[in-house]
């Protein structure tokens, strides 16, 4: 079985993408205030088409009332609680370890066509299953270990806007914590009025059991 032929480039190319964001944000490139503070700056542009292709691809759940779904698969994703970084660094690192493995094991027993799919629905299943349930834990450990990681109940007050629509007055937002890093947390219109994307918001309140944060409109920002 040749290691660069096809079957094995679909996983290994991810996997690949998932080792390039991981060193980057252990070396701390682009910001000086070092490498986890990084993983919320240097992948905003990738948090931006991800959350872009989310909300296109749901485009038609959200307008039919499949808001609370929606934001329920993410937030089984982990989405809202780690940064949109470290959740596609773990997906890409998964996806392709996963996929390989499972290439490996079957390429002795089935033809290409047969193992290949075989592959892809493991290593997509196991991914998406597997990076929620890692991002649950890092979530446990990063207000414990980082000085600098603001408390949920702490975002009282604090500014920032929507990236991502799940409903009309539901959604998630990118927000700057007291300390100036960048956190994605799940949104909702406190007046019932409906939010836009990239509309700047001001969080009035926040519900820790839920994880959610209420907003108004930030017309200082606007």
């Amino acid at each position: 079985m040749e290691f660069l032929a096809w079957w094995n480039l679909i996983f290994l190319l991810p996997g690949s993408v998932g080792i390039l964001l991981a060193l980057l944000a252990a070396l701390g490139v682009g910001d000086d205030h070092g490498p986890d503070v990084d993983a919320h700056v240097d992948t905003v542009a990738i948090e931006t088409e991800v959350e872009a292709d989310l909300e296109a691809d749901h485009e038609a759940d959200v307008h039919h009332g499949g808001g609370g779904l929606l934001a329920d698969l993410l937030s089984l994703l982990g989405v809202g609680q780690v940064p949109l970084g470290i959740l596609l660094t773990m997906l890409c690192l998964l996806f392709g370890f996963i996929g390989f493995g499972v290439n490996q094991l079957l390429a002795g027993l089935l033809p290409v066509w047969g193992f290949v799919p075989i592959s892809l629905g493991a290593a997509a299943l196991g991914s998406l299953f597997l990076t929620g349930s890692l991002a649950r834990v890092v979530s446990r450990f990063l207000p414990a270990e980082e000085s600098y990681v603001t408390s949920f109940e702490a975002l009282a007050g604090q500014t920032g806007k929507v990236v991502l629509l799940c409903s009309p007055t539901e959604g998630y937002a990118q927000v700057r914590d007291r300390y100036g890093n960048l956190q994605e947390v799940h949104c909702q219109s406190l007046e019932g009025r409906p939010l836009q994307k990239g509309q700047p918001i001001l969080i009035v309140e926040v519900q820790p059991q839920e994880r959610i944060c209420l907003v108004v409109e930030n017309d200082l920002e606007r």
